[in-house]
């Protein structure tokens, strides 16, 4: 038989130090672990904060996420043109996103109350001006594709690449020279024996230093089940017409 235990012999709690397992919690504690006093620590600085630089962290966020609107930019203007784009500028968008990314960064770190009305100024400033640069560079690409001169066009291997996994996987195409050069860069390369496909491509030169690649024709591609039978180089830069090969 178990023996009775007197609540009267009962002493209060034990020591923290000596408890194992779960604890029991006290009146108005909570059952459940939170980051309460994390939370409450960081109101607290934040409350510290004043309102003038509180307003600078606030741009400092926006700048720092506004490098979306020249990736947008970028986009549009290759869903607008449609060739693959060739020589596109896209250094200046670079350059341009990182140098007010890293200034975005600085200044949403920063707590210091000098110049405050610059800082927020040039803050400003930066985020109209990539706006500006991502609507002026949609326009001067469009219109340098519009006014691009086609050149003469040339028989070339047509390869692939495939980046990423689903749903961020894309298809990179490049198209190598009877000599093999790359077509989009000048690169020199080994030359193929065969691939898979063939086309006939141009350049589009625009002003402003934009280019496009143009395909005009290409071999027929295999049909649903069957396999991608290889060209062989005397027949890709060959007279025999594109619609004809594979063989």
């Amino acid at each position: 038989m178990s023996k009775r235990i007197s609540s009267s012999d009962w002493t209060g709690p034990e020591e923290l130090s000596a408890r194992s397992g779960a604890f029991t919690y006290g009146a108005g504690q909570h059952s459940i672990s939170t980051d309460y006093q994390r939370i409450l620590a960081a109101e607290r600085a934040a409350a510290a904060v004043p309102p003038e630089v509180q307003r600078i962290k606030r741009w400092a966020l926006l700048v720092l996420v506004s490098p979306i609107l020249l990736w947008l930019g970028w986009h549009f203007v290759a869903a607008v043109t449609r060739d693959a784009m060739g020589s596109n500028q896209g250094h200046v968008l670079i350059l341009w996103g990182l140098g007010i990314a890293a200034f975005a960064a600085w200044q949403s770190q920063s707590d210091s109350k000098i110049l405050i009305g610059l800082r927020r100024g040039a803050l400003m400033v930066a985020f109209g001006a990539s706006v500006l640069l991502a609507i002026a560079y949609c326009f001067v690409a469009i219109d340098a594709h519009a006014n691009a001169v086609a050149m003469a066009p040339e028989r070339t291997f047509e390869l692939y690449k495939v980046h990423g996994r689903r749903p961020f996987r894309h298809v990179e195409a490049w198209h190598q020279r009877v000599n093999g050069t790359n077509f989009e860069n000048g690169r020199k390369g080994h030359p193929l024996a065969y691939a898979t496909a063939c086309a006939l491509v141009q350049r589009l030169n625009g002003p402003h230093g934009f280019s496009w690649v143009r395909v005009v024709e290409r071999s027929r591609p295999p049909a649903r089940g069957q396999l991608h039978w290889g060209i062989r180089r005397d027949e890709c830069f060959s007279t025999i017409p594109l619609s004809s090969l594979p063989r």
